[in-house]
């Protein structure tokens, strides 16, 4: 099946949680709730009408809003929590969610994990699912060219980008093979082109393609190293301490980038010490502590609620170590 538009996957049951909200401010909750089905008498929208499905819907949330209030009046956490009421409304089958993350404190073992997974660290226990089927993988090339895995480093300067290397060669690096000619050599062409459009797409400011990446802020090198994983049109993208060593402004525009790579359909992997960033953008959150699993979370977006449950998990002591299970990607 493949809906031509939104509102036919809407009319198919096919519900999108956007992670960037797709609500009107200036309308109340239950006027975004049934927004793309407005009850109607004699052909005219039945505002009154709209209140009893709103509140259906806020109710199998455990919400308990005013249908009257404004959107721009709520929180970001409650108005992507109006997002799941909205697609509920329209009788939504199958509700499109992204971004697991994968959270600990320093040390618990999260990029040890993923860096197994990805062939460079020696997997120990458990097994790896690819779509369902047992895989193993030994090398981050291997990942990303026969399972489309792509790995975003938190360390960057080391292990993500070539820093005296031109941005254009920086980008194109996963995608060698694929504009390579008889010979072996690139088009310096189709690099260019492959490159300007990630530059433009992600808001990567360069003086030039020809400039050494080691000449970008850090926010724009971290913009540089996605920009590679998604030149090579990566299916799953795993992004550690994304935001590391960046100052707040660069944060935020990252986390719209998340965002938006979530809403058009790229699974993605969180991994971060950083709470708050791990409340705002994740939708699931998986607790590691002393190399373990512990818990698994469902995001309501409740800074409080949620880091306090986060963290009686990592510090219960009494709770049983989980045995390794399968990663699925």
């Amino acid at each position: 099946m493949r809906p031509r538009s939104p509102l036919e996957a809407t009319r198919t049951g096919i519900g999108v949680v956007h992670q960037e909200r797709n609500l009107i401010p200036g309308f109340s909750v239950a006027e975004n709730i049934t927004l793309q089905s407005p009850p109607s008498h004699r052909g005219l929208i039945d505002r009154a009408a709209m209140t009893d499905p709103a509140l259906r819907c806020l109710g199998e949330l455990g919400l308990d809003l005013d249908p009257d209030r404004p959107i721009r009046e709520l929180s970001v956490a409650r108005q992507q929590l109006v997002e799941i009421a909205k697609a509920l409304y329209a009788e939504s089958r199958v509700l499109l969610l992204e971004i697991v993350g994968l959270y600990g404190l320093v040390g618990a073992g999260r990029s040890e994990l993923v860096k197994a997974v990805l062939g460079l660290d020696r997997v120990t226990g458990g097994e790896i699912r690819v779509h369902g089927e047992p895989v193993r993988i030994a090398s981050p090339r291997q990942a990303l060219h026969r399972f489309g895995i792509g790995y975003l480093t938190e360390n960057r300067k080391e292990e993500g980008l070539f820093l005296d290397q031109p941005i254009a060669r920086n980008i194109t690096v996963t995608v060698w093979k694929r504009p390579a000619k008889a010979l072996g050599f690139i088009s310096a062409r189709e690099e260019r082109d492959v490159a300007y459009d990630l530059v433009e797409r992600l808001g990567i400011r360069i003086a030039g393609l020809d400039r050494h990446a080691g000449e970008l802020s850090g926010g724009n090198q971290q913009k540089m190293s996605l920009a590679k994983w998604l030149a090579a049109d990566t299916r799953l993208l795993i992004v550690d301490e994304p935001t590391v060593g960046v100052d707040v402004r660069t944060k935020h525009a990252f986390h719209e980038l998340i965002w938006e790579l979530a809403r058009d359909g790229l699974p993605i992997l969180l991994i971060s010490s950083d709470l708050a960033e791990m409340i705002t953008l994740a939708d699931r959150v998986v607790v590691m502590a002393d190399h373990r699993i512990r818990g698994e979370l469902d995001n309501d977006r409740d800074y409080e609620r949620m880091s306090g449950r986060i963290i009686r998990i990592i510090h219960d002591r009494a709770t049983s170590a989980v045995r390794p299970r399968a990663v699925e990607a």
